[in-house]
């Protein structure tokens, strides 16, 4: 009986997913990956980056914890487009680097496609702020 109960909640559980809106869909990734960066997360934030993009994506956060702390995020703004395949989502960041100690912001747009009945970040670029929250290592030792 137990058994039942187990699967059939399981079974439901599936079902609801499926059956989640794109709308939904995209706010959920959105909040999954902005949230795992926020909590220094990289492993859950990574379930959501389109393969493709994933080594540049680790790249850019390789100071975080490191060179860089963040303090906040606030997703300011999410668009689908009428395709209902891609979107774009605005995110605030507010951070500061280690040897200054000085707050920051930069306003991330991220690019998102639909993927396998989920989401997944495609690309990111710095509309405002401090860019030097996205700076790869290579980018610095450049400098």
């Amino acid at each position: 009986m137990a058994r039942w109960i187990i699967m059939t909640g399981l079974v439901a559980a599936g079902c609801s997913m499926g059956s989640m809106s794109s709308g939904n869909q995209l706010r959920e990734s959105i909040v999954a990956v902005n949230d795992a960066l926020r909590w220094s997360r990289m492993d859950i934030a990574m379930q959501r980056v389109d393969p493709d993009y994933a080594e540049l994506f680790v790249q850019r956060r390789q100071r975080w914890g490191q060179r860089v702390q963040l303090a906040d995020q606030e997703l300011l703004n999410i668009r689908m487009a009428d395709d209902g395949e891609h979107a774009t989502s605005t995110v605030a960041w507010s951070w500061y680097a280690y040897d200054t100690m000085t707050m920051q912001q930069t306003v991330i747009e991220q690019r998102w496609r639909k993927a396998h009945g989920t989401f997944v970040l495609i690309g990111e670029n710095v509309l405002q702020g401090d860019p030097d929250l996205l700076r790869t290592r290579a980018t610095e030792d450049a400098s």
